[in-house]
């Protein structure tokens, strides 16, 4: 199957140039059913051996357990990167079944600490991604979306493709993300690969909301004398709680739609703030269980109230928001 891109809806143009939130409340790519997978300098899956760790294997970039890495062997990485011998490295796939995405989350790599020159997504027609031409989605010069700061950054691909308008890519069955070293003797990991569906808002949260709202859980000690002392258990947990309004039949099915995708509130989502000018992601549960979404006015119009607590490891933890 060859595959091919097209815009996203106008619906969801008009929410994304607004910069409004949307969901991803599936991977994709765990969801797929994947032939062949490999860690390796080739990009060809189907012939390459795999040279992931044993107890860091390719199911942890789909496994929604961000803080368990995927990680190449640091014997073949040092091969691999070691002086005239510098190739670029690929974690690539194979699948049965043709996968169609429009958002790229990339979540507990080491890009930045262990400085490649880029890290990208290409897709191609034929098993090897590598000799065959293929079609960079995200790339460029890591500095340019990821930070050069001590952490390493998330990152959150919203308009993927070429031009201004963000795509669909339909009919996908080969995949890989390359990482180009800079000289270094590293070991590629990546925490979390994700492939999803965007599932678009077309109005920002109601006043008053905060989307800087982040809690800390602690455990407090109170001496005879009167002093306290405070442990802490975590910090910088991202909490939101929304209302909106909806106001059109496209945004209520989307809303649905991402319930679907969630399990009915069961698992876990993604949550993505400012998609166009500043993509910022959050792995979020509902607090309670229930789409509280009544009709509110007019034939479509419904308020859709939630509260969300961020999963483990937390976006500020990966990003600063200074």
């Amino acid at each position: 199957m060859v595959y091919s891109s097209t815009d996203i809806t106008s619906e969801e143009l008009d929410g994304y140039d607004l910069d409004c939130p949307f969901f991803v409340g599936a991977n994709l790519l765990k969801e797929s059913v994947i032939s062949h997978a490999a860690f390796s300098s080739s990009g060809d899956p189907t012939t390459a051996t795999d040279r992931s760790e044993e107890f860091a294997p390719i199911e942890r970039v789909y496994d929604g357990l961000l803080d368990l890495p995927c990680v190449m062997s640091q014997h073949h990485a040092f091969n691999y990167t070691s002086a005239g011998t510098t190739r670029v490295l690929y974690l690539s796939f194979k699948f049965s079944s043709p996968l169609s995405f429009d958002t790229l989350i990339l979540a507990g790599h080491n890009a930045i600490s262990d400085r490649y020159l880029q890290m990208r997504l290409v897709i191609s027609n034929l098993d090897d991604l590598e000799a065959h031409s293929f079609h960079i989605i995200s790339g460029g010069d890591v500095s340019t979306f990821l930070s050069s700061s001590l952490c390493d950054y998330r990152h959150t691909d919203t308009s993927l493709g070429t031009g201004s308008t963000p795509k669909i890519f339909s009919g996908v069955e080969h995949l890989a993300v390359s990482f180009y070293p800079g000289g270094e003797h590293f070991a590629p990991r990546l925490g979390e690969l994700v492939l999803g569906k965007r599932r678009q808002l077309q109005h920002h949260p109601e006043f008053s909301w905060n989307p800087d709202d982040y809690k800390g859980t602690t455990s407090d000690f109170h001496t005879n004398g009167g002093n306290v002392f405070r442990y802490t258990l975590a910090r910088g947990q991202a909490v939101r709680r929304v209302t909106l309004t909806l106001t059109s039949a496209a945004e209520v099915a989307a809303v649905e739609a991402w319930w679907s995708d969630c399990n009915h509130g069961k698992d876990p989502f993604w949550w993505v703030e400012t998609p166009k000018s500043d993509p910022r992601a959050f792995l979020m549960r509902v607090v309670n269980a229930q789409l509280d979404f009544p009709q509110s006015f007019g034939s479509e119009g419904r308020t859709l109230t939630l509260d969300m607590i961020e999963q483990s490891p937390f976006y500020i933890d990966e990003r600063s928001l200074s």
